[in-house]
């Protein structure tokens, strides 16, 4: 099989959103400037990667609906997961708002290997790149506004008007929620292709109203 080299850590950089939220603001900036650095080589890796499971493919980061679909099925079937201990789930538990408690949202019982965030990851700076190719005032750039995805590296555009549709994307975390999602068997309302066919729907619109 192809190594992958695996180049995000638990434990060691900044998987969830609480880690980077967590992070001060020239650690942020490091992380981001090593994804931006990385880049070139991650996506070489994708590609042999997504290549090594699907010979006969011919796969090429060609941002095309099919390149995309693809590689949504290689992430899929290359989730690795980890079984919680009970020692972890009750850290999870008490690591998060008593509402969720209450309400008893059910933990993830399964973790996922350092390999499978970084395949994750890769293929959020694809999509992300993917969105850059459709609208090219959209760059990759460090969240830095107080919300849920403060500290990530983003894909943004600007806009001449404050008002939506807004296009502010964090691959990152949308990637790394979707292999928990698989590894724990929980479906999303929404599959990938179609959060993609969303965005490109919002860069139509935007381009619109940016002239």
């Amino acid at each position: 099989m192809i190594a992958y080299h695996e180049w995000i850590r638990f434990g060691h950089d900044p998987v969830y959103a609480k880690d980077f939220y967590a992070l001060t603001r020239a650690e942020a900036q490091a992380f981001a400037t090593k994804v931006i650095e990385a880049m070139p080589e991650r996506i070489q890796q994708l590609t042999e990667f997504v290549q090594y499971r699907r010979p006969r493919q011919g796969w090429t980061p060609d941002f095309t609906d099919g390149s995309f679909q693809v590689l949504v099925e290689v992430l899929h079937e290359s989730v690795e997961k980890i079984p919680r201990s009970n020692a972890e789930v009750e850290k999870v538990r008490d690591g998060r708002s008593d509402i969720l408690n209450i309400i008893d949202e059910p933990i993830w019982r399964w973790k996922v290997t350092d390999r499978t965030i970084s395949l994750a990851f890769d293929a959020a700076l694809y999509f992300g790149n993917d969105l850059i190719d459709k609208e090219d005032r959209m760059i990759w750039r460090l969240e830095e506004r107080l919300n849920a995805n403060r500290f990530q590296p983003i894909v943004r555009a600007p806009s001449k008007i404050n008002k939506p549709p807004y296009l502010c994307v964090a691959p990152f975390d949308l990637f790394r929620s979707h292999v928990f999602r698989i590894a724990n068997g929980d479906p999303h309302v929404y599959s990938l292709e179609q959060i993609r066919h969303h965005w490109m729907q919002n860069i139509s619109r935007y381009k619109l109203l940016q002239r």
